[in-house]
């Protein structure tokens, strides 16, 4: 009866303990051309910028919408952004799944996904920039397959947001990266 008691007692503590939840995927791909010999090495680093005020994660399941203007996010100067290292690889492919997650809460912060690639001695670099506007406490990203091809990309407009639950997922629209 004790640790009936006890249970009871400590459930609202636990469900209230759980850690927000980011997920990120999306395949890389090399566009190929007939006869290509050079083996490409692929570095990818995944940097998500967080304001550096403190924000309240209480509103944990709530939709709130971002106070940021993100169209010009890389030459804000009213906002302080730490810029922190979420995931780091290496590899030697044509072709690589990304698949990352985190313990984070992802709402009011934008990600970069930089990525070069070493092919036939030539370094070549891809930047895709997004915020997340719309706050959820579980979040999963989903940029499909992502073709290689020197630039920077911001993808504030095209990113959908959809809700299941108590989760939000953002995509791109199918084909985004075939153009």
């Amino acid at each position: 009866m004790k640790t009936l008691f006890i249970i009871i007692l400590l459930l609202p503590l636990t469900a209230a303990a759980q850690s927000p939840y980011t997920g990120i995927r999306f395949g890389l791909e090399e566009l190929m051309y007939h006869g290509d010999t050079c083996k490409s090495v692929f570095s990818l680093t995944v940097n998500k910028y967080e304001p550096t005020e403190v924000k309240n994660i209480i509103k944990t399941f709530g939709r709130d919408t971002s106070k940021y203007d993100w169209s010009d996010f890389q030459y804000r100067k009213d906002v302080d952004f730490t810029k922190k290292i979420f995931y780091e690889t290496t590899k030697e492919t044509y072709v690589m799944d990304v698949a990352i997650s985190n313990q984070v809460y992802a709402f009011d912060n934008a990600f970069d996904i930089s990525i070069s690639r070493l092919k036939c001695d030539v370094t070549e670099y891809m930047t895709i920039y997004f915020p997340v506007k719309i706050s959820s406490f579980i979040t999963f990203i989903n940029l499909g397959t992502v073709y290689f091809r020197p630039g920077e990309y911001w993808l504030l407009e095209d990113l959908k947001y959809s809700t299941n639950g108590k989760e939000m997922h953002i995509t791109l629209p199918d084909n985004y990266w075939v153009q």
